[in-house]
């Protein structure tokens, strides 16, 4: 979930995490790999979400449409537990993102004059849900600086 690695514990290792996800990619066909990101991102439980987070990075940009239209869907419900960490991978993946979110801000009437914000203002507080909770926005830009150097180094 911090997208670190816990030498105590081996299942909170993102090395470990990050090769068994290399390795599903690796051993099974792109349809079956997209489908099954359909399913994960569609699931209520926070877990299955934040796979499909750096799963999604992985694929091709033509493999995304879908995949993508989903995510929003899932930041539009505003019911993830993770919703810093979608808003995140969205903004990493989607170059209209600022357009995006503010389209998903209007329809939920949570903020005024949203289109005068910043891109980063935006960011947050689609980050924040629909809870006033602060510390969702610093969530959301940490997840993502720690997400964005796995991928700079070609690990995700």
């Amino acid at each position: 979930m911090a997208l670190r690695n816990d030498r105590s514990n081996k299942d909170c290792n993102l090395e470990i995490s990050l090769n068994r996800i290399e390795h599903i990619f690796q051993d099974h066909e792109r349809q079956t790999i997209i489908k099954d990101l359909e399913l994960l991102i569609k699931q209520d439980d926070w877990r299955p979400q934040l796979i499909f987070c750096i799963s999604i990075l992985k694929l091709h940009r033509e493999d995304l449409p879908n995949l993508k239209k989903e995510l929003c869907h899932k930041l539009n419900e505003q019911r993830s537990w993770v919703i810093p960490q979608l808003a995140a991978t969205v903004s990493i993946l989607d170059s209209n993102f600022k357009s995006m979110a503010i389209d998903i801000l209007k329809k939920q009437k949570r903020i005024d004059h949203v289109d005068r914000l910043s891109s980063d203002h935006v960011f947050i507080e689609l980050s924040r849900g629909n809870t006033p909770f602060e510390d969702k926005g610093k969530i959301a830009i940490r997840w993502k600086e720690r997400v964005l150097q796995p991928l700079q180094d070609e690990k995700i």
